[in-house]
């Protein structure tokens, strides 16, 4: 029975051992599959749908048949056969968007050799000598694991890309031992799929936040402990008030900002965010012809302890925002209401923009207000306001009747902080919700809907790995909506986000007028280089034509030609096998016959689902060719638009989120994940959280608890310094000198402002002035009904000339105020480039002046023989080096941000934004209004000739506009003018009068841009005042005039100071090398997943 029992265990282990040879043979050679050769997964598989990375919902591969599922090789842009793994001496080409999610599959039986590097790196880094330490970081041998739950494994050899991703426990970071850097194995930390590799989401960043934590709370319970005991120390005091404000990492990470999706109705942005969230039907969803949602949602992770699935959050507008908001649209009411009653002059027409933006307005109020009387249907509400226009009612009398019953609305809706939540258990009922809050569906308006009066909607997602990681991703209504309140509420949200995905379909890519109106909006407001063009529906192109095929760049041309090539290969085989089978058919007899049949009917069940690869391959690179040159077409958008060759490219992401959710579903897709263009997004979703993280938790650690610690070791280990005071005035005496540093940087860009811009102003005005002269030549020959109604509507209007016929109805917009801005803005534009080399040579200036500051200190304090035989000076020497460095930081950032805001001011003079105010605007706008008061009935007739008082009222228009153009001053009313105080110009409109629109610009640009100096320049001078304070508190704390008369316990006093130095140990150490594994996992680590 014993032999029996151990022949049996004998066989079972050498099976064991032959299925593991296989799966490593499998795992780590390299295969080569040729065109006509299938790969042998099809093969043993013909049903198997073909997957790819990035599907959360497809299970990874089991490695438990004959041969591995087929994996595809890591994609460049440009196409190669897909499928076909390259060879290993050849070098991958350079990814050019985004990095990829790298996996190896493994079998879950470990190796010999995973065991035996197991045991090698069990231990901890505290354990070793700082020789072996060295040894460690330097050859990545003898690999520790700083944490007792830990582990550490060997690398991998061979890394692929698996075809599907699940969402897993327990990954094994797996890092080759050449690559120097750490290798260690997670337990039980959950790493979501598709979750792009960045530093901030690496478990060793919360283990660094765990660690500060309990760094800090030592450090307090042991000062805590021996204060009570007596021990007395100011210092300190201060010092653990600084540990209690920094134990807690989280709280001081800045707030998320939004990455938000805009474009027009229809154009796929709700779908989108439907993909990069992995979540089908949680975005409302429209098409070209019903918006999907009237105000903004934003997408973003869930509350502590959240248990609805989701919990929705309806934010109104404040009682001062909805005030302004009413007292405008009631602006706009009166606007319109002074033409219809015959107010303005008979023949001004405004049948077309006032009128919108007046069913716009009515449309706000019957919306919240439908169950009054009043406004309980469109005649109604306009008799309710023509009524109050006649009556002579005032705009502010009205507004605030208004609000009154606004405010009852709100009061009934039981609000909580401007704030109403509602909870969902699905898909469905979060539709439900939308619909009660953001979506009305009934369009008679039978019921009040609160939309006009929500900011926003927030839906926290309890299940979503993406959103957990801190990303917030917002869903805005359509950019060119006809409704002008839905277009307000995404233009003011879009002042305040991270990111803008600017969504289109790349069939709309030739109508270019939509598209160059809102990235002229992100220029405008400063966000060019955090825009990005998302590109959707690239699958539903046509198919490529022959003198598209021909035109395509070689590297495409070559491999579509491949394609077709072996698809022509294919169905010649398929027809040659058919042929075949037959004669085979008429052979069965032979039995050798049989199973050649039987391996021709194999081969043509195959071939099927070959040809489909191959089309696939053809439709990959006809949709990457066109991606390829849609990139390159748009590439330049921002500096055609800004006219300036600083502005950076306009990054463009390509999207099919019908491929996506096939390959999310497991199902065959045309095109690989990467392709689809949903992982990139995923990584910029992630990507604005996660930066601001890992950057915040760095300056914790390195500039605010590590001081701590530094400072808390130099007041328990103070030494004599004879003659301190006598250090110290030389030092006090250098550091004074900062604030030559803030002054000369705020001399040396106003120096460069003033040579520039302003001696360019100054310079061209009159070329200026010529063409300005030119353009009122041909405006005064509008009708004066035109021409009052350029100045009511502030420069814009659709006239009709003299002449035009009926039937040609549709006039062109004609913008005054653009082409006053077109007068200068290329000259203007070309002068920028050299304000900003300038700019960057005062930038570069400001630097080294910091630099020089801090030497020359380190310099004064060398050369001082009072400081001479100090202890510890070369501590100091590094502390001052150090601060140096965080002072050349600050100020870095500080002008990094003037550099933005001073854009966006510039943006102000050179470009136009119909959803802001630019200064041409500002400066014509009181001369519009001007002109738009003078009436006919203010002139009377001449004496001794017949003048039309129109006419007269027409001169004095355009008289009034030349003036604000050519800058001549303002000058009294034609004769037979009634100039009385009412109907004239008033003072402020007269002082503006005397100067040209041109110098008015300027001015305007002048104040702007000095105030945003200005502020940069008291910050940088706060910083580096607070960097003096820095070193004077070092200084202080290192030396004392004599020794101290120390009462305190030196018991304590040892027990804190080994506190102290034991936690700088660990920042320096365990903690650096956390921080720094997570930026080595970010740019270079592969993850490996055990199975």
């Amino acid at each position: 029975m014993a032999i029996y029992i151990f022949e049996l265990l004998v066989s079972n282990l050498s099976s064991f051992i032959h299925i593991q040879l296989q799966l490593q043979l499998q795992l780590h050679s390299p295969r080569v599959m040729d065109d006509t050769q299938p790969p042998s997964s099809v093969m043993d598989h013909p049903q198997a749908p073909t997957a790819f990375i990035g599907s959360p919902q497809t299970p990874l591969p089991v490695v438990d048949t004959p041969e591995p599922t087929m994996v595809s090789q890591k994609r460049d842009r440009s196409p190669s056969p897909l499928f076909v793994q390259q060879d290993e001496g050849t070098p991958s080409p350079p990814e050019r968007e985004f990095k990829r999610i790298k996996l190896e599959v493994r079998a879950s039986t470990p190796t010999p050799t995973d065991e035996v590097n197991a045991s090698q790196t069990s231990g901890s880094i505290s354990s070793l000598s700082p020789t072996d330490q060295s040894d460690w970081m330097r050859n990545g041998t003898s690999s520790p694991s700083a944490f007792s739950d830990i582990t550490a494994a060997s690398a991998g050899e061979t890394v692929t890309e698996v075809t599907s991703v699940k969402p897993f426990l327990s990954p094994l970071l797996v890092v080759p031992t050449q690559t120097n850097q750490l290798a260690l194995q997670y337990k039980d930390i959950p790493l979501p799929a598709n979750c792009p590799r960045l530093a901030a989401y690496h478990p060793l960043c919360e283990k660094t936040e765990t660690d500060i934590t309990r760094l800090c709370d030592d450090f307090i319970s042991a000062y805590d402990q021996h204060k009570t005991a007596g021990f007395e120390s100011a210092e300190l005091e201060s010092i653990s008030r600084q540990f209690s404000t920094y134990r807690s990492v989280s709280k001081h990470y800045p707030p998320i900002k939004p990455v938000a999706l805009a474009g027009p109705m229809g154009a796929g942005k709700s779908r989108t965010i439907n993909s990069i969230l992995d979540q089908p039907g949680l975005a409302l969803d429209s098409d070209a012809s019903d918006r999907g949602t009237n105000v903004v949602h934003e997408y973003l992770g869930p509350r502590p302890r959240q248990k609805a699935k989701y919990l929705v959050n309806v934010v109104y507008y404040s009682a001062s925002q909805l005030n302004s908001r009413i007292a405008n649209i009631v602006r706009s009411i009166y606007q319109y209401l002074s033409l219809e009653n015959g107010s303005g002059d008979a023949d001004v027409e405004d049948e077309d923009d006032l009128r919108s933006k007046f069913n716009s307005s009515l449309n706000f109020f019957r919306t919240i207000l439908c169950d009054y009387e009043e406004f309980d249907s469109r005649e109604t509400a306009t008799a309710f306001f023509e009524e109050h226009f006649n009556e002579k009612t005032s705009e502010d009398e009205l507004t605030e009747m208004l609000e009154n019953l606004f405010y009852d609305f709100k009061a009934s809706r039981k609000l909580v902080n401007d704030m109403e939540s509602y909870i969902a258990s699905d898909e469905a009922e979060l539709s439900r919700i939308f619909a009660q809050v953001s979506k009305p569906q009934d369009m008679e308006l039978q019921h009040p809907h609160p939309w006009p009066i929500i900011e926003k909607i927030q839906v926290r997602v309890r299940d979503n790995d993406l959103l957990k990681k801190g990303a917030l991703v917002a869903d805005t209504p359509g950019v060119a909506d006809s409704d002008e309140l839905v277009v307000n509420n995404t233009t003011m949200y879009l002042q305040n986000v991270g990111i803008v995905l600017i969504v289109s379909p790349i069939l709309r890519t030739q109508r270019l007028n939509d598209l160059n109106d809102i990235l002229r909006q992100c220029l405008v407001l400063g966000k060019a280089e955090r825009t990005y063009l998302v590109m959707t529906k690239i699958d539903q192109k046509d198919p490529l034509k022959p003198h598209e095929i021909a035109s395509l760049q070689p590297q495409f041309r070559q491999a579509f030609e491949a394609a077709e090539a072996q698809l022509v290969k294919l169905t010649q085989e398929i027809k040659d096998l058919n042929v075949k089978k037959d004669i085979l058919l008429s052979q069965l007899s032979d039995s050798t016959k049989v199973i050649e049949f039987q391996q021709t009917h194999a081969r043509l069940g195959l071939l099927p689902s070959l040809i489909k690869e191959q089309e696939a391959k053809k439709f990959q690179v006809a949709v990457e060719a066109r991606n390829y040159d849609t990139e390159l077409l748009l590439k330049n958008k921002f500096r055609e638009l800004s006219k300036s060759g600083r502005a950076p490219d306009l990054k463009t992401i390509f999207v099919s989120n019908e491929e996506y959710q096939l390959v999310a579903q497991g199902m065959p897709s045309r095109l690989d994940p990467a392709t689809t263009g949903i992982p990139g997004l995923q990584h910029i979703l992630c990507e604005v959280p996660a930066c601001d993280k890992f950057g915040t938790l760095q300056s914790i650690v390195e500039d605010h608890v590590a001081v701590s610690f530094r400072g808390a070791v130099l007041s328990l280990t103070k030494t004599k310094l004879e003659r301190k005071e006598q250090v110290q005035n030389r030092l006090l005496c250098v550091l004074k000198q900062s604030t030559t540093v803030a002054d000369s940087l705020k001399k040396s860009v106003e120096r460069v402002f003033d040579q520039v811009l302003a001696n360019a102003f100054d310079k061209r005005e009159q070329s200026w002035q010529d063409k300005a002269q030119r353009l009122i030549k041909d405006w005064e020959t509008f009708n004066s009904g035109n021409f009052t109604a350029f100045c009511r509507r502030s420069g814009a209007w659709k006239p009709k000339r003299k002449g035009q016929k009926e039937r040609n109805k549709k006039s062109q917009m004609i913008f005054w105020n653009a082409m006053i801005q077109d007068i200068f803005s290329s000259d203007i534009s070309k002068d920028l480039e050299e304000f900003w080399q300038g700019f960057d040579a005062a930038e570069i200036c400001a630097q080294s002046n910091i630099r020089d500051w801090l030497d020359r200190l380190e310099d004064t304090l060398k050369a001082c023989p009072e400081f001479q035989g100090a202890s510890d000076t070369a501590m100091f020497y590094e502390m001052l080096h150090h601060v140096r460095d965080q002072a050349q930081k600050a100020v870095r950032q500080i002008l990094r941000s003037l550099r933005r805001e001073t854009t966006s001011v510039f943006h102000q003079v050179t470009m136009r934004d119909k959803a802001q105010e630019n200064y041409v605007d500002k400066a014509m706008q009181p001369t519009y209004n001007a002109g738009a008061k003078i009436e006919t009935k203010q002139f009377a007739t001449t004496t001794g000739k017949k003048v039309s008082p129109g006419a007269l009222a027409h001169d004095a228009r355009v008289n009034l506009i030349r003036r604000k153009l050519m800058g001549t001053g303002s000058s009294p009313l034609p004769d037979g003018s009634d100039d009385t105080a009412e109907n004239s110009q008033n003072d402020v409109v007269r002082r503006g009068a005397q100067l040209s629109v041109f110098q008015s610009v300027f001015e305007q640009l002048q104040d702007e841009f000095i105030s945003k100096l200005d502020a940069a320049v008291s910050e940088t001078s706060d910083k580096l005042k607070t960097t003096c304070d820095d070193i004077v508190t070092d200084f202080n704390r290192r030396y004392s005039v004599e020794e101290e008369q120390d009462t305190n316990d030196p018991q304590a006093k040892q027990q804190l100071l080994d506190a102290a130095h034991g936690a700088l140990a660990s920042i320096k150490g365990p903690i650096k090398l956390q921080l720094d594994e997570a930026k080595r996992w970010e740019k270079e680590g592969d993850i490996v997943v055990q199975t």
